[in-house]
């Protein structure tokens, strides 16, 4: 097998501190620059090597003691690199590299951009930086790879009327006729991807947290909508100052609010910034599902100022050890402050299953993943990185107990501030805090192997027997699994480090994977699922381990281990069932049911006789709790309403949808079921719903209801009005950062798939323009992809990437297994339903 080479650069020079002078244009959006770097000669060298693109250098100087050189420019495009060949060998010392050059400030959210907003009937523009992945070389020249850590220290020259915010305080300011310079203090070392600038015409709520002074930052008029993310900051900064035993770094910390920004949030130290939705709340306004999402958002990024900021790892194959963290990092501040918004709950329906199923792709990748080039390092920013990283962390918590786990991060980060590590520095630590060596034998297994395993349960005489293999895969594969099998009685805690183990049990149940703490699935034999089905029905089981049953047996339907037979069947337990997430995943799974089998002529009367079983549930349930809020209720049943209202719309109950259009006609829309409400009325819906859709979406103001208007946009029927919704997505009515809404919506729409094939490939002169924006366009070859069901079509659009794509690699392929997936899964189960 070839070994990709590494486009890593030498490690002969060594970056100490970055000189950075930027004098941005806002009328032409250009900008000028001047960088001084002192970097560190390791070797001897006779050029130097730093990453840059889509910057033009204009002079290039290297000083070395009294010497200074005119060294050549040699650039290299396709590694995103420039050298500067010095002619001659200059030996180890410390060296000043200084470049003057110039850039444009741009439209595509990556680098140094410009994002858009209207204030008082007119248009203006911030300035904002995103520097992760390897964006930092778009904005100027840099060794842009996470171990190359120095000290920044930023001045910026702006029109006198902006302000300028970065990582750390303004240390001067001076004035003149028209513009002003802004000098900001020196950073601690950071890497590259950490780097914030922002110019515009801010407003600024205020508050402190001891003795670091917060700020929320806005465009102008959407200050006050700050107020509930300060609270939950200052919580949280308590909160991970104790868990970590480190307080806060800096002197600051802002909290940005974007309106274009490709991401959700990200991370800059002491300058995180935020989509505007998921930073700004209105309190009397804003749905019960968006503030927690805010919280859960607000704390993994404050994580992130320990874990990736304070420690970084070394190179991106650690990406998990910034992002899993902070993904199971937040959840846990989150239940600690708002126990009755069941966070747990939330990280197995959202973080856990969606981990699961990535990882369930033969295709998949291991958390530890190598990689080589900037277009690599990009599409791993996925579940595995974040959702499986961080279900292997809870994983490993609840193996070694919450205290000792605590410990082991604290000592870890102590250790490596300011610096970098890898994986095994986490586990040494956590090894030594627990006394317990056998820690980096278990977690290599778990970070450097793809997949998961499948447990099979088979009962012999007195004793049961599980076997693992790997989900979805032949393989000879091997985890150490922690175990934790409960029964009746009692709660046994193993763990199975062999292909196959018996185990002396006697009980009237066997449940594995007692509250979902470990990642893998688990097969039983029809006997003990028909006794964990009553224990089911009678709600005798938790509400995580009866989550996990269900998820389970749809997963192994999903790959055909089970029959869709069993699996319907099973279904009748949970006639009583009330959970949130419980109902969510159901309703998931019918709702693909429908996309695959939508084309079908049996289809309709099969989808009447499945969903028979289940409606009187979420009926009762609508009846019980009524379609508008109750004073005092729990958040759980606030999103449950919106949940089963959008059920009873899919399972095409009549009143329902005659009291989601007379809400729609009298506009009494909350937020909390906005999405039932619209998705509703997009699927009985035609051209004047469709147009008038339209206009409610151009004059919203409020951007939670504005963006639930334009996903349900993409759920009509009619292919005329998806053709339209289609072109709308690539006209100015759309910021580009909400092309992640639309796909994602389209997706979930069986009608749309012709449609959407056609029309990505009359567009795609149009399309690629995002190909460098790369979450917006993995979404776009995944709705390419991800909403056929035939192998003619997969087929159709195989050549034509192979043609008209040359990048994204790992997305294609691991798109194109999930249709795979399920074609087979129509097929198999074709016969069953057809008879239904």
């Amino acid at each position: 097998m070839e070994t990709k080479k590494s486009q890593r650069l030498p490690e002969n020079t060594l970056p100490l501190n970055y000189k950075i002078n930027l004098i941005p244009n806002m009328k032409d959006f250009t900008y000028e620059g001047v960088i001084e770097i002192t970097a560190s000669v390791k070797k001897a060298v006779n050029s130097i090597t730093l990453h840059s693109k889509n910057i033009e250098i204009k002079n290039a100087t290297v000083c070395a003691g009294t010497q200074c050189l005119l060294p050549k420019i040699i650039p290299n495009e396709k590694n995103e690199e420039i050298s500067l060949s010095l002619g001659k060998q200059i030996t180890p010392q410390n060296i000043e590299i200084h470049l003057e050059f110039s850039g444009k400030i741009t439209e595509n959210l990556a680098g140094i951009y410009r994002s858009k907003y209207e204030h008082n009937g007119k248009i203006d523009y911030m300035v904002t930086t995103q520097c992760e992945a390897p964006y930092a070389r778009r904005i100027f020249p840099c060794f842009d790879e996470p171990d190359k850590k120095a000290t920044f220290d930023l001045t910026v020259k702006i029109e006198k009327n902006l302000q300028a915010i970065s990582n750390m305080p303004v240390k001067s300011e001076s004035h003149e006729k028209e513009s002003k310079t802004v000098q900001f203090e020196t950073t601690p070392k950071m890497p590259t991807y950490l780097f914030y600038l922002g110019i515009g015409n801010f407003e600024f709520l205020e508050d402190k947290y001891k003795e670091v002074k917060l700020r929320v930052v806005t465009t102008p008029g959407k200050k006050e909508k700050g107020r509930f993310a300060l609270e939950h900051t200052k919580k949280y900064l308590e909160y991970f100052e104790k868990y970590s035993e480190i307080p806060y770094p800096l002197k600051k910390l802002d909290l940005i609010a974007v309106p274009d920004f490709s991401a959700g949030a990200m991370e800059n130290w002491g300058a995180i910034t935020f989509r505007e939705l998921v930073l700004l709340i209105d309190e009397e306004k804003s749905s019960t599902r968006i503030k927690k999402r805010v919280a859960e958002i607000i704390a993994h990024e404050l994580w992130h100022q320990w874990s990736g900021n304070l420690v970084t790892m070394k190179w991106w194959n650690d990406l998990w050890l910034n992002e899993s963290f902070a993904n199971y990092m937040a959840y846990k501040a989150v239940a600690h402050f708002n126990p009755e918004w069941n966070a747990w709950e939330d990280y197995l329906a959202n973080e856990a299953a969606r981990g699961m199923f990535k990882d369930s792709l033969k295709s998949t990748h291991p958390i530890e993943v190598e990689v080589n080039s900037p277009n690599e390092i990009e599409e791993i920013f996925d579940d595995i990185s974040y959702a499986k990283g961080g279900s292997v962390l809870r994983m490993l918590e609840a193996y070694v107990g919450e205290e000792q786990f605590r410990l082991g991060v604290s000592a870890y980060l102590k250790k490596h501030e300011y610096n970098s590590a890898e994986a095994h520095d986490l586990w040494q630590a956590i090894s030594e805090a627990t006394n317990n060596q056998n820690i980096k034998h278990l977690m290599k297994s778990w970070i450097s192997q793809p997949g998961y395993p499948l447990l099979t349960i088979k009962q012999k005489n007195k004793d049961i027997e599980i076997t693992q293999e790997r989900f979805n895969k032949k393989s000879s594969q091997i985890w150490p699994i922690p175990l934790s099998i409960a029964t009746n009685e009692i709660c046994y805690n193993k763990l199975l480090d062999k292909q196959k183990e018996n185990y002396q049990i006697e009980s009237e149940y066997i449940k594995l994977n007692h509250e979902q703490y470990g990642f893998y699935r688990t097969a039983y034999p029809e006997l003990i699922l028909k006794k964990l089905g009553q224990l089911v029905s009678k709600k005798e089981l938790s509400v995580s381990d009866r989550w996990g049953l269900h998820n389970d047996l749809w997963a192994l339907c999903i790959i055909g281990k089970e029959n869709i037979k069993t699996y319907l069947e099973f279904l009748r337990y949970y006639s009583e069932e009330k959970s949130l997430i419980i109902l969510t995943d159901i309703s998931s799974s019918l709702r693909k049911l429908e996309r695959l089998y939508n084309s079908e002529k049996f289809w309709p009367d099969a989808k009447k006789r499945i969903i028979s079983e289940l409606l009187p549930t979420y009926k009762n349930i609508l009846k019980e709790i009524g379609w508008s809020n109750i004073q005092g209720e729990s958040a759980e049943q606030i999103m449950l309403r919106s949940l089963i209202i959008g059920f009873c719309g899919f399972a095409e109950d009549k009143e329902t949808i005659t009291e989601a259009q007379a809400r729609y006609a009298k506009q009494e829309v909350s937020t909390n079921i906005a999405d039932a409400i619209y998705y509703i009325i997009a699927r009985n819906g035609d051209e004047k719903n469709f147009k008038e859709m339209v206009q409610k979406y151009n004059k919203e103001a409020n951007l939670e209801l504005k963006l639930k208007l334009l996903a349900a946009l993409y759920q009509f029927k009619q292919p005329k009005i998806i053709k339209e919704a289609l072109e709308l997505s690539v006209s100015k009515e759309v910021r580009t950062q909400d092309l992640r809404y639309i796909f994602s919506s389209i997706i979930s729409n069986p009608q749309a798939k012709d449609i959407i094939q056609e029309w990505i490939k009359k567009s795609w002169p149009e399309i690629k323009k995002y190909e460098d924006i790369h979450y917006i366009f993995e979404d776009i070859l995944n709705a390419l992809i991800l909403t056929q069901t035939t192998k003619k079509a997969k087929s159709e659009i195989k050549r034509f990437l192979e043609k008209n794509c040359k990048g994204y690699k790992r997305t294609i392929t691991n798109a194109f297994e999930i249709l795979d997936m399920n074609i087979n899964f129509i097929e198999k189960n074709h016969k069953f339903l057809e008879k239904q």
